[in-house]
């Protein structure tokens, strides 16, 4: 339309490519570091809580817990009808 020249439009085609060639690169970068991470298996997962909840009561003191609670926890909600109550906990 005669908007850009085309010696614009070929430098900008150039750039456009070596853009798309170091993100690729990049991409490729970065599928290769996540190579050696593997997912959990149900079982591993459960061994790990399993851990978790065996230190948390014998090994972190109250103050600890408390400071790693409040990491992980956003908020807890509890609705009281009579003797039930109705816990919901907002993880962040």
């Amino acid at each position: 339309m005669g908007d850009v020249t085309k010696a614009e439009y070929k430098t900008r085609l150039e750039r456009l490519k070596d853009l798309i060639v170091r993100k690729e690169n990049e991409y490729e970068q970065l599928k290769e570091s996540l190579d050696g991470c593997s997912p959990l298996t149900h079982a591993e997962r459960l061994q790990l809580i399993h851990e978790i909840k065996t230190s948390w009561t014998t090994t972190i003191d109250v103050k600890e817990r408390n400071r790693l609670m409040k990491l992980i926890v956003e908020r807890i909600e509890y609705t009281r009808n009579g003797d039930e109550i109705d816990s919901q906990v907002k993880f962040k």
